[in-house]
């Protein structure tokens, strides 16, 4: 009775680990990343300049960006200073 419980736990723990796997190896094909999971290079929109000032992002709480080397991108946490 115990070694089918732990073998079923085991296989449900297998299932969780090689789909949560997939996900994260499949977001790197992504445009953009979804939450704490990195995503691909951005494939919508227009590579900008960084401006010189950053006040408009008052109020928001977090900034998607995109890295040359390695090519992902990635959601950033950010405060602003006064």
């Amino acid at each position: 009775m115990i070694l089918t419980v732990l073998k079923w736990i085991g296989i449900v723990l297998l299932i969780v680990f090689l789909a949560s796997g997939a996900y994260v190896f499949g977001m790197q094909f992504a445009d953009g990343p979804n939450g704490l999971i990195r995503g691909g290079p951005f494939e919508i929109g227009e590579l900008a300049e960084a401006p010189e000032d950053w006040n408009f992002l008052k109020g928001r709480m977090e900034i998607e960006f995109q890295t040359f080397e390695p090519d992902t991108s990635r959601v950033v946490w950010l405060g602003v200073l006064d």
